[in-house]
């Protein structure tokens, strides 16, 4: 009695299942061929390809890139919206600087009525 190494084993059951397979679709094949089906598969891949080819000019394709270019048209317009808008953080330093602004006029107008009263003090000591 020969004993086979498990490698051995699994090797031969490898090429018994390759070559089953291979007889599985050699038998398929010949009955396609016969049948006519290897010739309708053809067909329509060939079928698929020139529609694939032309499907930039069918009616869908012209109606899909319409779209397509309404969409875009749409998008510039809002992103020259988005680019000309303030941001919060600009928002609070334009609200910042405002109130700044304010409580220097403040600031102003006391120094104003101080020197008028100091003027209207000299005109009538005078």
């Amino acid at each position: 009695m020969i004993l086979l190494s498990p490698a051995t084993v699994f090797d031969s059951a490898c090429t018994a299942i390759a070559t089953g397979c291979a007889v599985y679709v050699a038998l398929r094949d010949g009955r396609w061929r016969k049948t006519g089906l290897a010739k309708q598969l053809s067909d329509r891949i060939d079928l698929a390809q020139k529609t694939a080819d032309l499907w930039h000019d069918s009616a869908p394709a012209r109606e899909l890139k319409a779209e397509i270019d309404r969409q875009g048209g749409i998008l510039t317009v809002h992103t020259e919206r988005i680019v000309t808008m303030a941001t919060q953080v600009e928002v609070a330093r334009v609200e910042s600087a405002a109130k700044a602004a304010a409580i220097s006029a403040e600031h102003a107008a006391a120094g104003v009525d101080r020197i008028e009263a100091i003027l209207l003090k000299k005109a009538l000591n005078t």
